[in-house]
């Protein structure tokens, strides 16, 4: 849950620009919900931290009153909520993309994985290191990246299968910088065609490293060793990494650079494979207790749907407080229009 504009390329052609991209995303759907009647329920997103400025914090304050049921994947993210909103219910649950194995078994992933490796002239039964390298975790040093990358495949034994998980983000050209700069044989998939590509690349490979919270979350879902490359932002941020691994008993699965990274793969690697293969049973039951509650939330409030006008007049009224953001004022004006012609 974000509310800072964003430089990002991809975001800037939108409807609303750069600007307003990411508190469209949680704002847009109170709206929505408001308008239509709608119950809204939060699918265990994380929240950065407290927003700072008071007229967002009246925006999200509102957002999370009128949400008929909350959950974030995480104790920071509950706690910037509750200060907003003290008397709110709000559950936390582990991050649901960890069910993505159940969506995608292994055994069904083998010919995705051995597509990607024939179309690099390898066997299709060629264990792999599923990496993922961001050029701002890696300090913009792709030939660095690269070299630690040479050694972690030296000592594993497995070829390198670079995954660009994050094009927006610029992953899928770093991934080729690094690529070009490494010495032993590898396998480059930059930009995955569709996400069980993505899934089967990390899914059939024999481990992961790399700097995406959700390849590593990925990995996880299929009893995979992992190593996350990264850091923490500040103090006042949340600790998003941490925050997925310490709850799974993984906090040291943690390292801040690639130069560490060999070495730290190395003993990921020499872990007890129940270390990993015991994840997913251990958070399917809370999972399974959170789609039940979402289930309910749907099932009791459509049958008593919120006053619209009075939800979306309390939501457009605050984001009209953020003052100059006439993107907003427009988005809130159409959403109005539209609901007074339905």
């Amino acid at each position: 849950v974000s509310w800072n504009a964003t430089v990002l390329g991809r975001y800037q052609s939108g409807a609303f620009g750069g600007k307003l991209a990411y508190p469209l995303l949680w704002v847009g759907a109170a709206a929505q919900a408001a308008r239509t009647g709608r119950p809204l329920c939060w699918n265990a997103p994380g929240v950065k931290r407290v927003p700072g400025s008071p007229h967002v914090r009246a925006l999200l304050r509102t957002t999370v009153a009128a949400s008929a049921y909350i959950s974030v994947r995480d104790t920071f993210s509950r706690d910037c909520l509750r200060s907003l909103e003290p008397g709110k219910e709000i559950h936390v649950v582990p991050d649901t993309g960890l069910e993505v194995a159940d969506l995608w078994p292994a055994a069904d992933l083998g010919s995705d994985h051995a597509a990607v490796l024939e179309s690099a002239g390898f066997a299709p039964s060629t264990e792999t290191l599923a990496v993922h390298v961001n050029r701002h975790y890696a300090g913009g040093d792709a030939t660095a990246a690269a070299r630690a990358i040479d050694r972690a495949a030296g000592r594993s034994g497995l070829v390198p299968l670079l995954v660009g998980l994050g094009p927006v983000h610029g992953d899928t050209e770093f991934a080729g910088e690094v690529a070009a700069a490494l010495t032993v044989p590898h396998v480059v998939l930059a930009s995955p065609a569709h996400l069980r590509q993505a899934a089967a690349a990390i899914g059939r490979s024999r481990a992961y490293v790399g700097s995406s919270m959700h390849g590593m979350i990925t990995a996880l879902s299929f009893g995979l060793p992992g190593l996350m490359v990264v850091r923490e932002g500040g103090p006042e941020l949340n600790p998003k990494f941490s925050s997925l691994l310490q709850p799974l008993g993984l906090g040291g699965q943690m390292c801040e650079g690639w130069e560490a990274a060999p070495g730290a793969l190395e003993k990921t690697l020499s872990l007890p494979e129940s270390t990993w293969t015991s994840v997913l049973p251990r958070v399917l039951p809370e999972l399974d207790s959170h789609w039940s509650r979402v289930s309910e939330t749907f099932s009791s409030l459509t049958k008593q749907p919120m006053n619209n006008y009075t939800e979306l007049g309390r939501l457009w009224t605050t984001a009209l407080c953020l003052g100059g953001e006439n993107a907003f004022s427009r988005y809130f004006e159409e959403l109005l229009a539209a609901d007074r012609k339905a």
